[in-house]
């Protein structure tokens, strides 16, 4: 996602992790699709939450106005030996924007 930036090493993840907690305490994921494969995982879902913190999106600071929104997220894990050693995720940028706005 634009202006998100990639972490690195198990305490930029933890960080990064952590703030997503705690920027959407509530936060659920309903999924839609998932597969498995020997090199890791792609899932499909849809994850509702009530923003509770500012969170910078590419630039824009969106402020926490109390309404749960809900968008769709694809993560794709990459593993090897039994490790997780890449995650990415895709969101719909533009219905969460649209949702937080």
């Amino acid at each position: 996602m634009a202006g998100a930036s990639e972490a690195r090493g198990s305490e930029e993840c933890r960080a990064a992790f952590g703030f997503l907690l705690e920027a959407r305490p509530d936060q659920q994921f309903d999924i839609q699709e998932i597969e498995a494969h020997d090199g890791g995982y792609v899932c499909r879902s849809i994850l509702t939450g009530t923003l509770a913190k500012p969170w910078n999106l590419g630039g824009t600071v969106v402020e926490p106005r109390g309404q749960r929104v809900s968008f769709g997220i694809l993560d794709v894990m990459t593993c090897r030996e039994g490790l997780i050693v890449r995650k990415e995720a895709w969101l719909d940028g533009g219905a969460m924007m649209a949702a937080l706005m």
